[in-house]
């Protein structure tokens, strides 16, 4: 009484890989652009395959954020079993379309988490002789539905409105303890 165990007779020896994937774990997928300085008002941006990252769509593509003087970088969420992304970087202005220069080379693919290939930099051509070439990193990690939620719930509680500029800005607030 009470000590019998069932035994899910379709379970497999990757039963670990399911059931994360069942249990709603998600992928945070950071790209990143080191050593770009803006060249006039450009800065870079990415478009690709899925309505994600633009569909192709030069005027939707997503534009990079500077994360320090030497690194831009785009992050997002998809689950961990997503659908090929195929996608480029681009050099566009933030608030325009024109101009717009395209990445030389073949589409990047992230697959699972993985960036496919080996082309570790994106490289640009202005004209013949004006070409620039960048390091790119893209990192995956997987977070939980908590994690997120988590991290969702303190920007929204940290998020206020600018009283300088009067737009949207985020502010850490440091609370005494108790």
């Amino acid at each position: 009484m009470g000590t019998g165990a069932s035994k899910n007779p379709d379970s497999s020896s990757h039963g670990s890989d399911e059931r994360e994937d069942q249990a709603g774990g998600q992928l945070y997928v950071s790209l990143k652009m080191e050593n770009y300085n803006p060249k006039g008002d450009l800065i870079p941006h990415v478009y690709g395959s899925v309505p994600l990252v633009g569909s192709w769509d030069p005027s939707r593509a997503l534009s990079m954020e500077r994360e320090s003087a030497s690194m831009w970088e785009l992050s997002f969420v998809v689950p961990p079993n997503h659908e090929t992304l195929d996608f480029k970087f681009l050099l566009k202005p933030k608030y325009g379309n024109v101009p717009c220069i395209l990445e030389e080379g073949s589409n990047r693919q992230l697959t699972g988490g993985a960036l496919g290939g080996d082309r570790r930099s994106a490289m640009f051509k202005f004209s013949s002789d004006d070409i620039l070439e960048y390091k790119v990193f893209i990192k995956a990690d997987r977070v939980s539905p908590f994690d997120l939620a988590a991290s969702w719930r303190t920007y929204q509680d940290n998020f206020q409105p600018s009283s300088v500029r009067g737009i949207p800005d985020v502010s850490m607030i440091r609370r005494p303890m108790p």
